[in-house]
């Protein structure tokens, strides 16, 4: 199921920007 792993990637990724942008 590598889909579901490139979406938590993704998430991370999200996660982030998130974090730094705040």
């Amino acid at each position: 199921m590598p889909n579901l792993i490139g979406l938590g990637l993704h998430l991370q990724q999200v996660q982030m920007r998130v974090i730094l942008q705040e």
